[in-house]
């Protein structure tokens, strides 16, 4: 039930956030050759994060969980609507920069090349702080305690536990190139003295 100023919002900013995801993911789904395993945890935290973007939704068009609501200010619709357009533009240019070397699990396919430009260049995990910043986002415009914090969690605890097994592939794939990157690279959020070249 779109019956708050927030609600719609939400509504607005989830629409672009979840069709650029849903663009790379079919064009890029069916490339052959992806190496990489989801083990018990993984697929729970995906789960997880799976719930968490759909609790918001029951938020938006149902009155299912309005029994969690919470009065607030409403100019935290400011900061929250701010940090779910730099999410989803930061996915975006995340995409974009990856191209086809993407893919949906931790793996790395044959003809994957190392990607550190664009905004590769400031992050080696863009995707997972666009995750973070879109989860703080909700937190900020949704005053509801489950839909506002269902996504923190999950976008939190993936990247916690992908990064290392993402980054041992990719030094198993990419050797002292990857390590160089890393070495000189933050990984979600950039330093305040700027990147070291």
């Amino acid at each position: 039930m779109l019956n708050s100023a927030e609600k719609v919002l939400y509504l607005i900013f989830f629409l672009p956030f979840f069709g650029i995801r849903e663009y790379y993911s079919a064009r890029y789904r069916k490339k052959p050759g992806v190496r990489g395993e989801h083990g018990i945890l993984d697929i729970f935290l995906l789960a997880l994060g799976g719930v968490g973007l759909t609790l918001p939704l029951v938020y938006v068009f149902s009155p299912l969980l309005d029994f969690a609501h919470y009065p607030r200010p409403a100019w935290l619709n400011i900061p929250g609507g701010f940090l779910l357009i730099l999410g989803s533009i930061l996915l975006w240019f995340s995409h974009h920069a990856l191209g086809r070397n993407w893919t949906a699990g931790t793996g790395v396919t044959g003809e994957q090349e190392m990607v550190d430009t664009g905004i590769y260049r400031w992050l080696r995990h863009p995707m997972y702080t666009a995750h973070i910043l879109w989860a703080l986002g909700t937190v900020f415009l949704l005053p509801n305690w489950l839909a506002g914090l269902a996504f923190l969690p999950g976008a939190l605890l993936i990247p916690w536990t992908r990064i290392s097994q993402e980054e041992a592939r990719l030094v198993q794939r990419f050797g002292d190139a990857y390590g160089d990157y890393r070495k000189k690279t933050p990984a979600l959020f950039p330093r305040l003295s700027g990147r070291i070249s």
